[in-house]
């Protein structure tokens, strides 16, 4: 794939508070950097546009709405997310509604549309300068999966060879069927087929299924299988054949124009247990390798793992990210961060800045070289962030938005890639509860829209979401919007190349409310301050003022050696030679 030319786009200054500004200056190019680092946007299709009137979101409704996500030769226009990067959750053929469940990797599901849609929406996202990541599903696939069908069919058609198991020929342990069982049927190999009582050797999940089995097989003869989830076969990934699916699979979509993959439960690739993670990190380096020998440039990132250090799965293989869930909802519910925001008074610049620093880490491959630290707040496994936002003060029970807003600013001054749910932009909230549907909702285009079968209803006043927020149409047309603050921090980011590439460095001073860190890029050397009380403040600052991320009315003010900031607010700074 080629790589897309720099664009240079001449922008007008984003802010001009310095005293230095005037309506002489001049407009300030822009060039965006042509790498892996973005502001990403995870779409579950089915919940987010819906294009011809079915009640289920498809990729042409993505495609007619790309311009709200980046315009056209223009990122950063009216009414622009300043998105440049998507992810979708998966987009092939699967009989549930959150498709893990697979059954043909290489096809799309016709809920979503054809495989020329999604030519169409790979071409206009690439000319918006949008990169597009799939949802790689390689652990498992569905029992419905026709290879799935067949084998067991064929252990049906071969009983009297297949009822037997091995005791002490088949390497991987006790259990399994035997080598004349295989010789039959040696797609049985592709999945591991144990019987119901005798334990999977070390380095596996233990997790047992027999959905799809007959009771010939289950009952009689005790045949079981290692399964992910309800309704889906563990593939084994020792076996070359499934080795050579995914490379197939790798390719297949690259030439198709995708960027990257997501790698959905690499802790279940082999297990979770610690003396196994070397299996899976061999297996995620293979992907890895397949990845970069079609597109060198793809970018790679990983779910989990949520319960182990990123750092020691990062430092152990070399794709470019894993997913931080320490910097995700279920990450800041347990910090001190989070408590201390609900004190209002407790937060201060240790705290904080103990939070940034602890995201951004040091994130390496093996090699030496840096990863993309990816940050991200909610998803459909951990639900919304703007729950842990709506707090009971003065006996009123309302959204912190002022607060809130905060937050997203500190979560996108972190380095690395951000991934935006659909909706974190306009404030949607949904926990998880019984399932996860709840955290897939429709998005909000419009008040009382609601197009999608998959999703709860959201109508008027009913939602939780309309209670404390409002619809994309109307935060669109509202400066102090939270959708209008996002956009800003987007602009700031793809402005300030520094904020995304390098940690941050603190500046000591003697104010605990004022939170300054220094960034430095190449050339770019630019300060943040971040006022973290609800009153305004003046603070001695040198360097030229940039912009400003404001809660309120009223802007960032830089004169005679002194930075005035109001609540909650943010001043990004030149700092020169320093």
């Amino acid at each position: 794939m080629k790589k897309s030319r720099l664009l240079l786009l001449m922008l007008p200054v984003l802010s001009c508070f310095s005293s230095s500004c005037s309506s002489k200056d001049e407009p300030v190019p822009f060039t965006p950097l042509n790498d892996n680092y973005r502001n990403f946007y995870h779409i579950f299709v089915s919940s987010f546009a819906d294009s011809n009137g079915d009640g289920i979101g498809d990729l042409n409704g993505i495609t007619e709405n790309l311009d709200k996500l980046r315009k056209l030769g223009d990122p950063h226009g009216k009414n622009s997310l300043g998105i440049s990067g998507i992810f979708l959750s998966p987009i092939h053929p699967s009989p549930t509604y959150h498709k893990y469940d697979i059954t043909d990797f290489f096809g799309i599901d016709p809920q979503f549309g054809t495989m020329d849609d999604f030519k169409k929406f790979i071409e206009e996202a690439h000319k918006r300068d949008i990169k597009v990541i799939l949802d790689g599903v390689f652990n498992h696939i569905a029992v419905g999966h026709p290879l799935f069908m067949q084998t067991i069919n064929d252990l049906e058609k071969n009983i009297e060879v297949c009822k037997f198991y091995t005791t002490s020929t088949d390497p991987k342990g006790e259990g399994y069927l035997t080598d004349a069982c295989y010789a039959k049927v040696p797609n049985a190999r592709r999945f591991r087929f144990k019987r119901s009582d005798v334990k999977f050797p070390d380095g596996y999940s233990n997790r047992t299924q027999t959905a799809g089995l007959s009771k010939t097989l289950s009952e009689t003869y005790k045949l079981t299988y290692e399964g992910f989830a309800a309704g889906m076969v563990d593939l084994d990934l020792d076996n070359e054949e499934n080795r050579k699916l995914i490379s197939d699979y790798i390719k297949e979509w690259t030439k198709l124009g995708v960027d990257g993959f997501r790698l959905d439960a690499v802790k279940s690739y082999y297990g979770e247990e610690v003396i196994k993670e070397t299996k899976n990190f061999e297996i995620i380096n293979f992907i890895s390798q397949e990845a970069k020998k079609v597109n060198p440039d793809a970018y790679i990132v990983a779910e989990g793992p949520w319960n182990t250090s990123a750092m020691t799965y990062q430092s152990n293989t070399e794709i470019d990210s894993y997913f931080n869930f320490g910097s995700s909802r279920q990450g800041f519910n347990n910090s001190e961060l989070h408590l201390s925001m609900y004190g209002y008074d407790a937060v201060n610049a240790n705290l904080v800045y103990s939070w940034i620093s602890g995201l951004e880490g040091k994130y390496k491959r093996p090699n030496g070289t840096d990863a993309i630290n990816a940050n991200f707040m909610s998803n459909h496994d951990i639900g919304r962030i703007p729950d842990l936002f709506v707090r009971t003060r003065d006996g009123v029970t309302g959204i912190d938005l002022d607060q809130m807003k905060l937050f997203y600013a500190i979560q996108n001054l972190v380095s690395g890639n951000f991934f935006y749910y659909y909706g974190d932009e306009i404030g949607m909230v949904g926990q998880v509860q019984n399932n996860d549907i709840v955290a897939r909702a429709a998005y909000l285009w419009t008040k009382g829209v609601s197009k999608y079968k998959v999703s709860p209803k959201l109508e008027g006043e009913d939602s939780r979401t309309l209670e404390y927020f409002q619809p994309l149409d109307v935060q669109q047309k509202k400066s102090d919007s939270l959708y209008n603050y996002v956009r800003h921090i987007n602009k700031v980011k793809d402005y300030y190349p520094s904020i995304a590439r390098s940690n941050s460095e603190r500046v000591e001073n003697s104010d605990n409310k004022i939170l300054i860190i220094n960034k430095t890029y190449k050339d770019e050397k630019i300060k943040i301050v971040i006022n973290l009380s609800n009153d305004q403040k003046v603070i001695d600052m040198d360097g030229t003022l940039l912009d400003s991320l404001e809660v309120g009315k009223g802007s960032a003010k830089l004169a005679g050696g002194k930075l005035t900031l109001n609540k909650y607010s943010i001043a990004i700074l030149d700092r020169g030679g320093n």
